[in-house]
């Protein structure tokens, strides 16, 4: 499955939201912003116009009564989203993203959800890398950071003003650059208790957990250089940049890489392998098994048969057709 798709239900930090609202609204380009928060900010946007014509009563109303006119403002905001979506139609395709799209409404509409904010940036002091940096272990460093950006991050956008990280802990593994399992997660942030540097609730259920370490934090005083972030995408990389290791930006997507020969320029694991097929690409024509016509594709697509338009309607269909049989099974 596509990784924006997974994206939808998940966005990472955004930053600039009201800024970059306010541009996708007026300008109608939407090609500035990653498609999954594209989606993530015209939802809140939209719901937060809607909540002032059409306010849930949650006291009065009964529970099914309160269902039913979320399960309307659901429908009028993904509708509102589709009408905006029209200006990305290249990427946005309605048919794949429908249940995502509705499930992520949803669940701000009954969870609640923050107003539009515009946060520029975070500053991070070089007194509180120096004092993570003091684990002595560089993953657990990594995971530390990540944790005390998302903090931050809440507390400047008015989210929250407490230390509790409430966020899914595969957030701050991924803004790490740590790829871990479940378990090996588990296992660090054990590591992490252990040391008295977070608190678990006591609830089993939650997995919210308590930033002990943000107390030691407040309490340094003549805080000197400070570093700007304004991207959530490689705090890990970031990190090591700050420590002082030699991390660079790829020359081809500008996503931060260690360049560990010193080199003038560096390509990330991606763009490297884009690199390293780029001389044998080429393109084969393909007749269409649909419409009859003539179209171009990749040399190495070879289970494609159909052209744009009509594997659009092929999926369009195959989709209709597995509702429609879901249905029924749940009918009978």
């Amino acid at each position: 499955m596509n990784s924006k798709v997974l994206k939808l239900l998940n966005p990472k930090i955004v930053f600039n939201e009201k800024t970059n609202l306010d541009n996708m609204i007026v300008t109608k380009d939407f090609n500035s912003v990653p498609l999954y928060q594209v989606i993530y900010l015209l939802s809140r946007y939209y719901l937060q116009a809607d909540n002032i014509s059409n306010s849930i009563d949650r006291e009065v109303l009964s529970k099914k009564e309160v269902a039913v006119k979320e399960q309307e403002k659901t429908e009028r905001v993904y509708a509102q989203i589709c009408n905006s979506m029209k200006y990305r139609m290249t990427e946005y395709e309605r048919i794949r993203y429908e249940d995502r799209v509705k499930k992520q409404i949803t669940q701000l509409v009954q969870k609640g959800f923050r107003q539009i904010s515009d946060v520029n940036y975070i500053e991070v002091f070089k007194e509180e890398i120096d004092y993570i940096h003091k684990i002595n272990n560089l993953e657990l460093e990594k995971l530390v950071f990540s944790i005390l950006c998302y903090i931050k991050y809440n507390i400047k956008s008015g989210k929250s003003n407490s230390h509790w990280c409430n966020s899914l802990p595969k957030n701050y593994f991924e803004s790490a650059n740590l790829k871990k399992t479940r378990n090996e997660q588990n296992l660090m942030l054990r590591e992490l208790i252990d040391m008295g540097l977070i608190k678990v609730s006591f609830k089993i259920s939650n997995l919210s957990f308590e930033a002990v370490f943000i107390e030691d934090l407040e309490k340094i005083e003549h805080k000197t250089t400070a570093y700007t972030i304004d991207n959530f995408e490689s705090l890990g990389m970031l990190y090591l940049k700050f420590i002082g290791n030699n991390i660079i930006s790829c020359i081809e997507c500008g996503k931060l890489t260690e360049n560990k020969k010193n080199e003038e320029w560096v390509l990330c694991n991606s763009c490297k392998r884009k690199e390293k097929y780029k001389n044998y690409k080429s393109m084969k024509s393909i007749v269409c098994s649909n419409c009859g016509k003539i179209f171009l594709a990749d040399m190495k697509a070879n289970n494609k048969t159909r052209c744009d338009k009509c594997q659009y309607d092929f999926r369009k269909d195959t989709h209709s057709k597995y509702n429609q049989k879901r249905n029924n099974d749940k009918s009978n």
